[in-house]
């Protein structure tokens, strides 16, 4: 069979190079334009963040505190509370314990500097976990060392609780590091030495090693007895450095960030607590109750057709006789 394309649909079409160099020239140019752009706004960015950042806006990097995932505690006046009390607070918290007096005291004690900084503020709250069950420190015990180390008033909150789930809630939900540790040595449990910064939207703000207050002056006591020894001269330069700002340093860091969320961050408190006790199931139950629709409606539909196949059949069983 003879083909019906002749030999000229088979060469290849002429090609303008004017043509396809101007498409080139275009594309070289929309790239370049289009590269400047992305870059320009990156800086823009950039510099929006550097200054929001130079005010003391903290970091968003360590989650948020859902009242989907909610524990009781018992407080010191005998009253159960659950962490839904964040909500509309800026809340500083930590953990202590009545074994570890020391540690805890503080980080208790830096804590009411916060508030003495902040006296003006109502929106401050001062929450404190015990790292004790109450099978190990009773709730008179721990009211008793509250006010030993000072973490008691209006705006105080120390928790206790008995509840397995605890320690896992404190870890991950928290942050605020493992409350079960116990050092090999010792055989003392090794209290986490975190202060969290809690935003009245009931997000963690601030790096994962941020405020471990306990640490720094255990920095400033080795500081301290470098500077005091014979060591040499350059050494003891920069311990004295250390043994002079570390403390002061990194409260005016802590200070910063929550003025900034005091002055710069606003939260609609009634959204936000209508949005935690909603119906939390509404979209689950939707789903589940379009599927049960659908299995219904086939079902009719299925009925139907058999029904009407029967009074065929009995229609042609009719005609037959």
């Amino acid at each position: 069979m003879k083909s019906q394309f002749s030999q000229a649909d088979y060469e290849p079409a002429e090609r303008d190079p004017v043509a396809i160099r101007r498409t080139v020239i275009i594309l070289i140019l929309l790239m370049l334009v289009g590269g400047f752009f992305i870059v320009y706004k990156y800086k823009q960015k950039m510099a929006e963040e550097h200054e929001l950042d130079k005010k003391g806006r903290p970091a968003m990097s360590l989650g948020h505190i859902s009242s989907k995932t909610n524990i009781k505690t018992l407080a010191t006046d005998g009253s159960v509370i659950d962490f839904t009390v964040l909500e509309g607070k800026l809340t500083l918290m930590s953990v202590i314990s009545a074994k570890l007096p020391e540690q805890s005291k503080i980080i208790a004690d830096e804590m009411k500097k916060a508030q003495e900084q902040f006296a003006d503020k109502e929106q401050l709250q001062l929450i404190c976990i015990s790292a004790d069950t109450l099978t190990e420190v009773s709730r008179d015990e721990l009211t008793k060392f509250a006010k030993e180390i000072g973490a008691e008033g209006e705006s105080w909150h120390v928790l206790a609780s008995d509840s397995k789930e605890l320690g896992g809630y404190v870890k991950d939900v928290l942050k605020l590091g493992m409350i079960s540790r116990v050092d090999k040595e010792t055989n003392q449990r090794i209290l986490p030495d975190f202060i969290r910064i809690v935003d009245p939207s009931t997000k963690i703000r601030g790096g994962i090693a941020d405020f471990t207050f306990v640490d720094y002056h255990a920095d400033k006591a080795r500081a301290k007895g470098i500077v005091e020894s014979d060591a040499g001269e350059t050494e003891k330069k920069q311990a004295q450095e250390v043994f002079d700002n570390i403390l002061s340093y990194q409260r005016k860091r802590m200070y910063k960030n929550i003025d900034y969320i005091l002055t710069y961050e606003n939260t609609d408190v009634a959204a936000l607590k209508k949005e935690n006790r909603s119906n939390r199931y509404h979209v689950p139950l939707l789903v589940f109750s379009g599927f049960i629709l659908f299995i219904l409606i086939m079902g009719y539909r299925l009925k139907k057709q058999r029904r009407m196949e029967a009074l065929a059949l009995a229609a042609n069983n009719n005609k037959k006789k």
